[in-house]
């Protein structure tokens, strides 16, 4: 039998129950007496008692009628009666098996609809499947309910503006990884777009009582701002929950007086669409647009310097595609796990800001596995799966006899033209079709996500065509390789850090000045004006620089530089990006039948599945997985599957435990699944990638103080990304070393 369980916050019936919900709410600990009377006078504020429970029970008595067959729909509250558990024992009592549990915040946060998700698989009773809705903050239906309320709520009265309101978080929360102020800002925009606003205000309420900040702008802030400015009507939008809440409701009487009675006209100036866009720009020498890795790079180097900048990042949190999480005892990696340690970059910047003791090696057995006919074999002794030993060759059953032949001819063959080649095409040269088909296609061209026919060998993996050129031999280059790195047997070629990548993220943030950066600003175009650039904020507001530093992709590049230099827009705007995703699945160890013993497998395109890859994280690194258990991550989309990404979060669940099941021998559901996704976040360097770098470096030679860096254009991977971001900043600071005019300024 199939049910629904709605999940709320809970709240108290009376009053006199205050104490006690308050106690529930933090944990069990005793509430200050202080922060027991304020929470009543909120309350008496709308009546002595919040109409939340009530509502959420009507929704639910609604639900049951829509649906029209029978579904039980209960309603579970995580600080209140009745509880989670409470509602999944009615539950099961009642005979149901399947239930959805659906957060009435729409918008998902660790620490909200989070702790809603672990109440619910704590109490869950045996037997029964939980379908949990993370998220729904984007859902069309949602939206047109908003928008609707907004439209009527306009109809009756004429307002100056309309402010979206949303609970608080700490600001650590967000740098950890959490989506909810970018789902809040979603569930903005789209009510806007729906109801037909040419503006708005985004604030946030409710922030806790901790020395730490939290996000901002609150809505107490905001509404003085207003009044300040001389607006009488302001329409306060709750939009973090499908119910208001006393909080709200509090604040905004609280500060409706100055507002109304006001005696100022408003403004005439539009005000911008994004309240973050509006926060003062801070006197910079150089802007540099993007908070990931490589905009971090550039930052950490000039703040060394003491030069003065300002770092623009769109979206609410630092590190682009680096994103740690902790869940449940495991350490997930949404993004890149690791850093390549031939390219001394990455680790020479983790010791400079003290993360030397934290590097750690990948784990032994560093067998990687290659699906074939249904099988997995463990890939040849190698680099890269470039064979240098002959006999873990002639043993190996992922190749044939006739492929291991053509393998060995390597050895004779003369060397090539030393022109741009495809990965295919190299490898097809050098050790024949069954190394493009084995290696080339699901091993070299998967780390990329792209296709061996046309990604440029030389762009990619330049150490293949160098080693050709001096030992004549791919496989004796490889062989000198490892002989020269005889003394350093057993290394790992990979590092990464003991918190995660994101460790790194949180010290370059903690080295940078807090002035200089502005999260959930957007860029919308720079151009050069007397001299200088200038850049216009997607929310209004500019700032000029004597020098910008581009750290965004290729594609976001082109659009803020169309207007500045439309061929080197075009050339910017030829580089291709794939959208990837990245699952990732906990079992308990027993429920997993393989060893495990290695740090993973790939899949050839022959071999029909959509999952192109399976990383053994636990099993790579130690850490990942609490005792008893193992973290999987799998990979899909890229040029193999471009529609991956579109699918929801069940299907790609599905897909990856139904392809994974039967190699891996996976027991049960998991104890864990996440799924992120990454739309346009994998450059592709294809074949011609290095002539159109040079017509590009061209361009940029003729515009002094404008640099591009990051992935995509001269690397790929941290390292590169890293090391080129270091490189822009130098040569910003040589710049602004001679500018006479200073620092430049900034509007909002």
């Amino acid at each position: 039998m199939k049910g629904v369980l709605l999940l709320a916050h809970g709240t108290p019936e009376s009053l006199d129950q205050m104490p006690e919900y308050l106690r529930l709410v933090r944990g069990g600990r005793e509430p200050p007496a202080e922060l027991v009377e304020e929470m009543r006078r909120n309350y008496a504020a709308v009546g002595g008692r919040s109409p939340l429970a009530d509502i959420t029970r009507a929704q639910a008595a609604a639900l049951q009628r829509e649906l029209a067959d029978g579904t039980p729909v209960l309603v579970g509250m995580r600080n209140w009666r009745p509880f989670v558990a409470d509602a999944l024992r009615e539950a099961s009592a009642a005979g149901v098996t399947d239930i959805v549990a659906l957060p009435l915040a729409p918008q998902y946060s660790s620490l909200s609809v989070g702790k809603y998700r672990e109440a619910v698989e704590h109490a869950r009773p045996d037997g029964m499947t939980v379908r949990f809705v993370d998220s729904w903050h984007d859902h069309p239906e949602l939206l047109e309910a908003f928008a609707e309320k907004l439209r009527s709520a306009r109809a009756r009265a004429a307002w100056d503006e309309v402010v979206f309101t949303a609970h608080s978080l700490p600001v650590r929360v967000v740098q950890e990884g959490d989506p909810y102020p970018a789902q809040v800002a979603a569930t903005a925009r789209g009510v806007a777009a729906r109801a037909g606003l040419g503006r708005y205000r985004q604030a946030y309420q409710s922030a806790g009582r901790t020395p730490e900040p939290w996000l901002g702008p609150s809505l107490e802030e905001t509404l003085a701002e207003l009044a300040a400015a001389g607006l009488r009507q302001v329409l306060v939008a709750p939009i973090g929950t499908s119910r208001p809440g006393p909080s709200r409701a509090r604040a905004a009487s609280a500060w409706a007086a100055p507002i109304r009675s006001t005696s100022h006209r408003p403004s005439s100036a539009p005000w911008p669409t994004s309240s973050a866009a509006i926060m003062p720009v801070a006197e910079a020498g150089v802007a540099v647009v993007g908070g990931g890795i490589t905009g971090l790079a550039v930052a950490y180097e000039l703040t060394a310097a003491g030069a003065p900048f300002t770092l623009f990042e769109a979206q609410p949190r630092w590190g682009g595609v680096i994103r740690t999480e902790r869940a449940d005892g495991f350490l997930v990696e949404a993004g890149p796990d690791s850093i390549l340690a031939q390219k001394p970059d990455g680790i020479a910047l983790c010791r400079e800001l003290g993360l030397g003791d934290q590097l750690v090696p990948t784990t032994l057995p560093r067998t990687v596995y290659v699906l074939h006919r249904g099988r997995l074999h463990p890939l040849p002794e190698g680099v890269l799966g470039i064979p240098t030993r002959i006999g873990p060759l002639l043993r190996t059953r992922l190749f044939s006899w006739p492929g291991k032949l053509r393998m060995g001819l390597d050895l004779v063959l003369p060397r090539g033209g030393g022109g741009d080649e495809s990965i295919a095409a190299f490898l097809r040269r050098r050790l024949g079709p069954e190394a493009v088909q084995r290696l080339g296609e699901p091993l070299l061209a998967g780390i990329h996500a792209g296709d061996p026919e046309r990604l440029s060998l030389k762009a990619t993996f330049p150490r293949f065509a160098h080693l050709e050129a001096r030992h004549r031999s791919l496989i004796r280059g490889f062989r000198a390789a490892r002989d020269a790195d005889a003394a350093s047997a057993g290394s790992s070629a990979f590092l990464s850090l003991k918190h995660g990548l994101g460790a790194l993220v949180e010290a370059l943030v903690q080295r940078v000045p807090p002035a200089a950066l502005r999260t959930g600003v957007a860029v919308a175009s720079v151009a050069r004006a007397v001299g200088r650039f200038r850049l216009e904020l997607a929310g209004g507001g500019s700032a000029e620089a004597a020098a910008v530093v581009l750290c965004v992709p290729a594609p976001r590049a082109a659009s803020l530089l169309a207007g500045e230099d439309s061929e080197l827009a075009g050339l910017l705007s030829a580089i291709p990006f794939v959208s990837t995703a990245t699952v990732l699945l906990g079992y308990r160890r027993s429920d997993v039948a393989h060893p495990l013993d290695g740090h993973g497998l790939v899949v050839p395109r022959r071999e029909g599945l959509r999952t192109s890859a399976c990383s053994f994280f636990s099993s790579k690194f130690a850490g990942r997985a609490p005792d008893g258990h193992v973290l999987l991550r799998a990979f899909l989309g890229g040029r193999r599957d471009p529609e991956a990404v579109a699918r929801d979060d069940a299907s790609l669940l599905t897909t990856v435990r139904e392809e994974m099941g039967p190699l891996l021998g996976l027991r049960g559901a998991p104890v864990l699944a996440r799924v992120y996704r990454w739309p346009a976040g994998t450059p592709q360097l294809e074949v011609g990638h290095l002539d159109r770098m040079a017509r590009i470096e061209a361009r940029l030679a003729g515009r002094p103080g404008l640099f591009l860096a990051g992935a995509g254009l001269r690397g790929t991977g941290l390292p590169d990304c890293i090391g080129d971001g270091r490189a822009a900043a130098a040569a910003a600071l040589r710049l602004i070393g001679g500018c006479a005019s200073g620092a430049p300024s900034g509007s909002g």
